[in-house]
């Protein structure tokens, strides 16, 4: 039978059964080709510098990762205390970077 969405991505069809709605194949296969590419531009990044950089680098990445999703996928507003963790993990990338600098 046609189904109803209820707005948290499953489905409820005739007979009440709930089904979880899944993306595309082709979205999958993108988003597996993207995570592949990733991780081989990963490792040779990890050739041209310090382990302990690149540990910096993928924090400061992933922050961005999280910063960029909430923007484009909406959400919760970020909290003060979600600012105060943001820049705690900037402030922290960007001092551990001066001072491997100065050495």
């Amino acid at each position: 039978g046609s189904g109803s969405g209820n707005g948290n991505g499953t489905t409820t069809d005739s007979n009440n059964n709930t089904r979880l709605k899944l993306p595309p194949v082709s979205l999958s296969v993108a988003a597996v080709a993207a995570y592949h590419f990733e991780y081989v531009l990963s490792f040779l990044f990890l050739k041209l510098v310090q382990p302990i950089s690149y540990g910096t680098c993928d924090a400061v990445r992933r922050l961005g990762i999280i910063i960029a999703g909430r923007k484009m996928f909406g959400g919760e507003p970020f909290s003060k205390l979600n600012f105060i963790g943001i820049g705690t993990a900037i402030m922290g990338a960007l001092s551990y970077s001066i001072a491997n600098s100065a050495t």
